[in-house]
């Protein structure tokens, strides 16, 4: 595994905007003395809280904006399957109820302690002093310390050159030289050579110990080193 400076790590993380986290508040993040209202702030098609919501016109249920219209381009009901529906601008006796929900900063795993209302959580991810990163890779997520330490060891980071079998880091192959590659080749033989050797010498070993016991000659001949292990 190739130690690697921290510092050139930078193309192995992102910073997450906070558009993507206004898209992807989990439930656990309504705040505690919220909790009893959590349900009915869930979007049924992504499964998160409610971002920019708009209600079914029948039911009133609650979607995200861009969830519900992409689902009603394809489909002419809800997902509670009312029928020839439209996506329209939430009650404002429920944009009132939202104003008042506590949301936990999605950046609460990298430090951010505050629970801002609903209405402001857009502002405060704007000026939220700490930032979110995430891992290339997989779905890994922290402070940017936390993600480039993940990264050096983050098993779907690594690749395995075709030719000598190597590893290297998938954003890093320029490190992964071509002499850097033959090295590993030449070593790989030689340990091959040494076994075929080994292999050798054990065979005829075999050989002796079955004169000693006399066993057949025609037995002894068929006495030979593995396929596997000759070049």
């Amino acid at each position: 595994m190739f130690n690697i400076n921290p510092f050139e790590n930078f193309t192995e993380i992102e910073q997450i905007s906070y558009q993507d986290e206004l898209k992807n508040l989990l439930p656990e993040y309504v705040s505690e003395e919220n909790q009893d209202m959590g349900e009915e702030l869930v979007c049924v098609i992504c499964m998160n809280i409610v971002y920019d919501p708009l209600s079914c016109s029948k039911c009133q249920t609650l979607f995200c904006s861009r969830c519900i219209k992409e689902w009603l381009s394809l489909k002419n009901y809800c997902p509670i399957k009312c029928q020839n529906v439209t996506a329209q601008t939430i009650h404002k006796k429920i944009k009132d109820l939202l104003s008042k929900i506590k949301i936990k900063c999605p950046r609460n795993t990298a430090g951010c302690k505050e629970s801002p209302f609903y209405e402001n959580l857009e502002s405060h991810l704007k000026n939220c002093q700490i930032l979110k990163f995430k891992c290339v890779y997989c779905f890994f997520t922290g402070s940017k310390t936390e993600c480039l330490e993940h990264v050096k060891t983050c098993k779907l980071s690594f690749a395995n050159c075709e030719n000598c079998g190597g590893e290297y880091k998938k954003k890093r192959k320029d490190l992964h030289t071509y002499e850097i590659c033959v090295e590993k080749i030449t070593l790989k033989m030689v340990t091959i050579s040494q076994e075929i050797v080994e292999m050798k010498q054990k065979n005829q070993n075999l050989k002796d110990i079955l004169k000693i016991y006399k066993f057949p000659a025609e037995i002894v001949k068929e006495v030979t080193i593995p396929k596997k292990y000759l070049l």
